[in-house]
């Protein structure tokens, strides 16, 4: 699916990725071991090629969204929404902040507001779900701080750097959402 227009907060802007941000730059991000350490893709080797691939699936798939994260015109992550499931009603968020030098700077929880925000309000999507590992203290308090509440612990469920780590789940409803702007 395709996002138009794009989304703007504050500090970024988010849209449908294209083939021209297909670059090395996202590549490598996928590729580091520091980046990519709470993502599966870190199982895969990227390279242009299968990103290219990757971004037109998301494009052409009419229960996903990925959009790039824009600061000030230089791509800095991504986010998607997907699958969107229009029975239920329900979708998942995930998101990625690729490059090092936007760390810490309160994006994702921007990023995560506005995508919530759009979610319920143009895709019918009344309850948000994210899932993250138990060690990923940055991504859990990005939610945390974006209104989300942890909802289950899947115990043991993911294996890191040799060792088991329980699965958060998080996620918000759209009853959630607007009591908590008010």
């Amino acid at each position: 699916m395709l996002l138009e227009p794009a989304i703007h907060t504050a500090r970024l802007a988010l849209r449908s990725l294209s083939s021209g941000d297909i670059t090395q730059d996202y590549c490598n991000w996928l590729n580091d071991p520091t980046i990519n350490q709470f993502l599966e893709a870190r199982f895969t080797r990227h390279n242009i090629e299968n990103l290219q691939n990757f971004v037109e699936a998301m494009n052409a798939s009419p229960a996903d969204l990925l959009m790039g994260i824009f600061e000030q015109g230089q791509h800095i992550g991504n986010v998607k929404i997907g699958p969107i499931d229009p029975h239920h009603q329900h979708a998942s968020i995930g998101l990625l902040i690729g490059n090092r030098s936007a760390w810490g700077k309160g994006y994702a929880t921007e990023v995560i507001r506005a995508v919530t925000q759009y979610a319920i309000q143009h895709l019918n999507v009344y309850k948000m779900i994210a899932g993250c590992y138990a060690s990923n203290i940055a991504s859990y308090k990005a939610f945390i701080k974006a209104g989300y509440a942890e909802e289950s612990r899947l115990k043991e469920y993911w294996v890191l750097d040799g060792h088991r780590e329980d699965h958060l789940q998080l996620g918000i409803t759209a009853v959630q959402w607007q009591v908590q702007k008010q």
